[in-house]
C-alpha cells in the first residue's frame, strides 16, 4: 500500500506545477510580460510531456523495485520519530526541502547530471514557462534521489504529498517574470524563494549560477552560504557551446550528448 501511494505521488509531483505554471503564464500574458511564440510555448510543453510519460512508465515497471532496493538502507524513520506529530510533520518537509536542495546543487557539481539539468538553464527568456523546461531524463534522476531519500529515511507518504504540491504549486512563482516590489521581495525572501532570488540563479555568469539553489525556502542557501541578492538586470541562459543549438524538440532532447 506504501509503495502504491508513492507511486501516486510521483504523479502529483509531475501535475502540480502545471496549475502553478497556467496561473503565472495568464498573468505574465495579461500584463504584457511574456511574448514567447507558439513554436518555443509548443516545444517546452513536448519536452515536459515527454519527461512526464517517461517518469510515468518508469515509475510503473522500476519504482516498487527501487523501492525495496533502498529499504534495507534505512538509517531514520521520520514516520515513526518518537515526537509529538506536529513536530515529525514540520522536521519531515523541512527535510524534503533540504533533499531538494542537496539535489539540485548535485545537478550543478556532477558532470553528467549538470548535462542534464543544463537544458533548464539554456532558457534566455525566464517566465513560468521556464518552469517546466526540463530534460526528460533529469525528472528521472531528481525522482531516484528523492524516493532513495524519502525511503531511506522513511518520511511518511502525507508529507511527500503535502510537499509536493507545495513545491509544484510555488514553482511557477519562483520563475514568474516580473519581480515583487523590492520591500516586500528583501522581507519574503528572507524565508521564500522569490522571483527575483531565483531568477539570480539563472544568470549566464556561473559564478550566479551556482548560487540560490533553494526550492522553496531560501533556508538551506543562507546556512549554506549559497545565497546571492542581485537585483540588478541580468543575462539568461549559458555559454552556446552547452546551450543547444536550435529551438526544437530534437536539439532539447540531445543536449546532454552535445
Amino acid at each position: 500500500m506504501e509503495i502504491v501511494l508513492i507511486f501516486d505521488f510521483n504523479n502529483l509531483v509531475s501535475l502540480a506545477p502545471i496549475l502553478s505554471v497556467a496561473a503565472f503564464y495568464f498573468l505574465e500574458r495579461l500584463f504584457s510580460m511574456s511574448h514567447s511564440g507558439f513554436r518555443r510555448q509548443g516545444s517546452f510543453v513536448m519536452v515536459y510531456c515527454i519527461g512526464f510519460a517517461l517518469s510515468f512508465g518508469v515509475s510503473t515497471y522500476l519504482l516498487v523495485h527501487f523501492v525495496m532496493l533502498m529499504a534495507p538502507l534505512q538509517i531514520f524513520s521520520f514516520a515513526n520519530w518518537q515526537v509529538p506529530m506536529f513536530v515529525s510533520f514540520l522536521a519531515s518537509l523541512l527535510f524534503l526541502d533540504f533533499i531538494y536542495y542537496i539535489a539540485h546543487r548535485i545537478h550543478h557539481s556532477v558532470p553528467f547530471l549538470w548535462r542534464l539539468h543544463r537544458l533548464h538553464h539554456s532558457d534566455t527568456d525566464v517566465s513560468a514557462l521556464t518552469t517546466i523546461f526540463h530534460h526528460p531524463l533529469e525528472y528521472l534522476s531528481n525522482l531516484a534521489i528523492l524516493i532513495a531519500a524519502a525511503v531511506i529515511f522513511d518520511i511518511p507518504v502525507i508529507v511527500l504529498v503535502t510537499y509536493s504540491l507545495i513545491h509544484g504549486l510555488h514553482s511557477g512563482f519562483s520563475h514568474y517574470k516580473k519581480p515583487l516590489p523590492e520591500a516586500l521581495d528583501k522581507w519574503l525572501s528572507y524565508v521564500v524563494v522569490t522571483p527575483s532570488f531565483h531568477h539570480v540563479h539563472h544568470g549566464l555568469d556561473m559564478a550566479l549560477g551556482n548560487s540560490n539553489f533553494g526550492a522553496v525556502l531560501t533556508l538551506w542557501d543562507r546556512l549554506f552560504r549559497t545565497a546571492i541578492v542581485q537585483r540588478k538586470k541580468l543575462i539568461y541562459g549559458i555559454s552556446p557551446a552547452q546551450a543547444p543549438s536550435s529551438e526544437s524538440i530534437r536539439h532539447y532532447l540531445s543536449n546532454p550528448l552535445k
